[in-house]
């Protein structure tokens, strides 16, 4: 890779703007941060554990309507049929005890922890209710963000034979159901009771489930109140009491931190630097958010998404102009500086990803070939003049906040591409605008997006053709691909086949693969060791966060 030739927060435009964000936080932040009490008493203090949020998304709790904003607001309020072990992704049980498929994989058995209670006195769980949200979460009207993950098999009927036992029948093969019952497929499980009697609107804005905290009161658009559900069965929280307050500004959050009457907020890694000097506690996961920039248009033709006259996309019926698409995405990709991202958006807390779209270097069917592009902008000029654009071309890019750092990471996308010739137009699009644009595949922008960790490839390669987002590119030939995975019982033929689907969107540029950033937060003198989730892109499990 070709070195950065640029001087960190120095003469580039970005830099300037980033010099000029952080000048001016560190004016607001700087003063107050020495003027706070240096004991960090606040309405924090004691039993009450309070964390800030960036976005509560839609603030629906409706399990198999929501996405990654609402799980950080009521993941505690839940809990799932399986977990995956924080070290090694190996899956444990959890409210499911056991999992058996038939010898042909087209039924499985699920064994249901007896004797676990729904909150609020709605009663013992029973495979009933595990039956019911597994229809609701796989059903065509389901939006959530990782329900598309269930729809290219889907169950064609259960069997509730007794009140700890649920048989998913299927109408083809299907060996991925542990994975997608797990932590990753965020698959919360509710009671059919609650949801019979109140329906799902009430149910939306007051969840009911068998999570370790239990829903008390909420402000919407500021803050939600949870109190701990005693001797709970999977892990009593040691915090009595849970407040999640909404906190856009990471200034403000840092700020609230430091008085002490925040105790966990996640900030992007321009605040980072900031938080240590003022002697904030860091916790960061290694593990990192794989992240891309998401392409808009890169579907299927009948689909309002598709969008043939992008220069990244080509006519699906004209061989050579998807030839030239393929270059100018080559071409978008060699012309970002990743080491200068990794330097002066992520300040080192970052590292480069050899891949992408859900594919992990350790999996065992990875190739050592799919490396980073190297930076090389005049390279990426002779591309986009081969593919018929000597005089580049305008793309419009949302600010996305999909990513922490969206912001600043489009900046600096946005920065290189001009460089080469591309016009950039800039949107600050809100959140759940983004989204509604996406879902009903409207969106024109680019995205950046950071993904959790995936410890199945292939049910997050099926995000690629079924979910209601379209985080990569759709086409025929990905979806008879993922077909084939889902449907390939032998472990060895299936490790051949996400190779070759793989290799296809690596050598395809589909996306441009961004450096992986790591997980951050920062917390209270309060907070002692806390166990978080590297597969999961945002706080969840406040049941684990241990007093200091």
């Amino acid at each position: 890779m070709m070195p950065s030739t640029r001087t960190p927060l120095g003469l580039s435009r970005r830099g300037v703007l980033k010099g000029a964000l952080l000048a001016a936080a560190a004016s607001a932040v700087g003063p107050a941060l020495a003027a706070c009490s240096e004991s960090g008493t606040s309405s924090s203090a004691g039993d009450t554990l309070v964390v800030a949020l960036t976005s509560f998304g839609s603030e629906s709790s409706v399990p198999w309507l929501i996405g990654g904003p609402e799980q950080g607001l009521w993941a505690q309020v839940y809990d799932k049929l399986i977990v995956l072990n924080k070290d090694t992704y190996a899956l444990e049980p959890s409210l499911a005890t056991s999992w058996e498929p038939s010898s042909d994989y087209t039924s499985w058995t699920v064994k249901i922890r007896p004797g676990v209670r729904f909150h609020e006195n709605y009663g013992e769980l029973t495979s009933t209710d595990v039956a019911y949200s597994i229809q609701q979460y796989t059903a065509k009207t389901a939006t959530g963000s990782s329900t598309g993950t269930w729809l290219l098999n889907p169950p064609t009927s259960y069997d509730t034979r007794d009140a700890t036992t649920v048989v998913l029948h299927f109408a083809s093969p299907n060996w991925m159901v542990p994975d997608l019952l797990a932590t990753g497929g965020q698959l919360n499980i509710v009671s059919k009771k609650y949801f019979d009697q109140v329906g799902v609107k009430a149910a939306a804005s007051h969840p009911i489930g068998t999570g370790p905290y239990h829903f008390v009161s909420g402000r919407p658009g500021q803050e939600y109140a949870f109190a701990a559900v005693p001797n709970h069965w999977r892990k009593t929280p040691a915090f009595a009491n849970l407040r999640v307050r909404l906190i856009p500004d990471a200034s403000t959050s840092l700020l609230a931190v430091r008085a002490g009457e925040v105790d966990v907020a996640v900030v992007g890694s321009t605040f980072l630097k900031q938080a240590s000097q003022a002697n904030i506690r860091v916790l960061e996961n290694q593990l990192g958010s794989p992240g891309w920039l998401i392409y808009p248009g890169l579907s299927k033709p009948g689909r309002p998404d598709y969008q043939p006259q992008f220069p990244w996309v080509g006519d699906a019926n004209d061989p050579r102009s998807l030839a030239n698409a393929k270059l100018v995405r080559e071409a978008l990709a060699l012309a970002v500086n990743k080491q200068a991202i990794i330097d002066n958006v992520f300040f080192g807390h970052a590292k480069n990803s050899p891949f992408g779209f859900f594919v992990l270097p350790v999996f065992p069917f990875a190739s050592n070939s799919w490396t980073p592009l190297p930076y090389d902008p005049a390279r990426a000029k002779q591309l986009l003049a081969q593919a018929g654009y000597p005089n580049g071309f305008s793309i419009e890019m949302a600010t996305s906040p999909l990513h922490p750092d969206g912001a600043d990471l489009t900046q600096a996308i946005s920065q290189d591409w001009q460089a080469i010739g591309v016009t950039t137009r800039l949107n600050n699009v809100p959140l759940q605008t983004l989204l509604s644009s996406m879902k009903a595949r409207h969106n024109r922008m680019t995205v950046t997006y950071a993904s959790p960790v995936a410890t199945n490839p292939t049910s997050n390669l099926g995000l690629i053709s079924t979910n209601i987002l379209n985080l990569v590119a759709n086409g025929a030939a990905i979806d008879d691909d993922i077909k084939r995975i889902e449907s390939e019982t032998d472990q060895t033929k299936r490790y051949a086949l996400e190779h070759d689907l793989s290799q296809y969107l690596y050598d395809q540029h589909y996306g441009l693969m961004l450096p992986s950033r790591n997980a951050t937060w920062v917390v209270s003198k309060k907070v002692g060791d806390w166990a978080t989730l590297g597969f999961l892109n945002a706080p969840h499990n406040y049941e684990y966060i241990t007093k200091a």
